[in-house]
């Protein structure tokens, strides 16, 4: 537990290693910052670094950066550079001793490993536009599927994600499993050895064969696209006939790195089409260290959105704080503090299948967003301890995570049905369909701890309603 006194508090908690950072009420309500230009977004060019910077910081440098290298030692730090256009650093990085890692091209970028000393003297390179800190990531972690009206969309409208491929970004998946075979007769469904998990990539071990050493990854697709075969229907997913692509980016412990994260989606923008990938689910977040606008993973989420697939990702399990239990605020992890992803909260039905008594869970973070203080989250859904959790799909025997990402998936699987039924809607609309149809938990409008309210999968036979709520 790391403590800015005063205002802000990070911490590295919850069951599956969240790493998130949160803000005090205090800090919440204080003075708000300044944004930085947006055209720094359409490109990941030039971007200025975080501007918390210190008097004699380097420019290109991210704050965390900068404190490491006016440090000094013999300590190394694993980093992220963002390069112009046609540059290489190879040599300068070689001659001071540093790594490669491995490519990002969805943000022009390059993961390298440096020695502290060295980190100013590769910033002042030409070729560098900025250089940001590779910080660790984590997993946020029957009755869901009727509260929300999917088994209803499932079994009298005939929708259940066929013909959708939905990306999960997370600790990979089980190898084989029941709830992912496909018994119907839709040509829509792709079936790869009787599995609707067409593609698996390892950006942890670098691993062919599908795994999930964690358990974490397997659950989160269980809610999204499980057919319920082992429990013979009753905890069947939100779109049980939605292909599966799993990208492996974090460890057997829950942890990794923001670079696997853009990896992933660096590989979702390159395979998307071919895939059929219309929804990427990421229940992994990262603490934010600096504004939306310059941050290398909420950039790479901005190249996700803008190649047309929606971006689905947890809110953080931080809405009180560990020490006095109290509600705090600014708590939103990256990246899902960005205005282009969809954002999502925990609610609890409280054992029942009635909206009346839906409530949001204490642990789900609240906003607005650290640093840019945007209003997040998008909407709230039901974790799965609330909803019944889905048992019998789990890798390693582990079926109890919780919290928000548990909560994201139940929409990543709506918006594979809304794309199902309306097949000309675009990333945006379905977005837009998804928080326009959500049920407002007594709240006038959108805030920062319903959103825009709980998730509702209405009769969908018509196109979005009017924008009046």
């Amino acid at each position: 537990m790391i403590e800015w006194r005063k205002t802000v508090a990070g911490g590295l908690v919850t069951a599956v290693c969240v790493f998130g950072l949160t803000v005090s009420a205090d800090a919440a309500s204080g003075a708000r910052k300044k944004r930085l230009d947006p055209k720094s977004v359409v490109t990941g060019q030039d971007a200025p670094a975080y501007d918390g910077r210190k008097p004699g910081d380097h420019p290109k440098l991210d704050r965390k950066l900068n404190e490491r290298a006016n440090a000094g030692g013999t300590g190394r730090s694993r980093a992220i550079v963002v390069l112009k256009p046609g540059c290489s650093i190879d040599d300068d990085l070689q001659k001071a001793g540093g790594k490669k890692g491995q490519r990002l091209d969805v943000i022009s970028g390059q993961v390298i490993e440096l020695s502290n000393g060295q980190l100013k003297k590769i910033a002042s390179n030409s070729c560098v536009s900025s250089i940001h800190w590779d910080r660790k990531t984590g997993g946020e972690m029957n009755r869901a599927a009727v509260t929300l009206g999917a088994r209803a969309v499932q079994q009298n409208l005939g929708f259940d994600g066929a013909g959708v491929g939905v990306a999960i970004i997370d600790s990979g998946i089980s190898g084989w499993h029941d709830d992912l075979t496909y018994h119907g007769s839709n040509n829509a469904v792709q079936v790869v050895n009787n599995q609707r998990v067409t593609k698996f990539v390892d950006f942890v071990n670098g691993r062919t064969q599908k795994y999930d050493d964690n358990g974490h990854g397997s659950h989160v697709a269980g809610i999204i696209a499980g057919n319920g075969w082992d429990t013979y229907g009753s905890r069947a997913g939100i779109a049980p006939a939605a292909n599966v692509v799993s990208l492996k980016v974090l460890d057997a412990q829950g942890g990794g790195y923001i670079s696997n994260v853009i990896a992933a989606m660096d590989w979702v923008v390159a395979n998307r089409v071919q895939y059929k990938i219309k929804v990427v689910n990421l229940s992994v977040g990262a603490a934010v260290t600096e504004s939306y606008l310059t941050d290398p993973l909420t950039i790479a989420a901005k190249r996700v959105v803008d190649a047309g697939v929606v971006l689905v990702t947890a809110a953080g399990n931080f809405g009180k704080n560990r020490i006095n239990g109290r509600v705090q605020y600014g708590a939103i992890t990256a990246p899902g503090n960005a205005p282009w992803v969809l954002t999502v909260g925990a609610s609890s039905t409280n054992g029942t299948i009635y909206r009346e008594d839906d409530e949001v869970a204490s642990f789900s973070s609240h906003g607005p967003t650290y640093l840019d203080w945007s209003a997040k989250p998008d909407l709230v859904a039901p974790d799965s301890v609330s909803s019944g959790t889905y048992g019998a799909f789990s890798a390693c025997g582990r079926s109890g995570f919780t919290g928000t990402s548990a909560a994201a998936p139940h929409v990543a699987g709506a918006a594979a049905l809304v794309k199902q039924r309306f097949p000309s809607y675009g990333r945006a609309q379905i977005q837009a369909y998804l928080v326009r149809h959500s049920t407002d938990l007594g709240q006038s409008g959108p805030d920062n701890l319903f959103g825009a309210g709980a998730l509702l999968m209405p009769a969908i036979t018509g196109p979005m309603r009017p924008s009046v709520r």
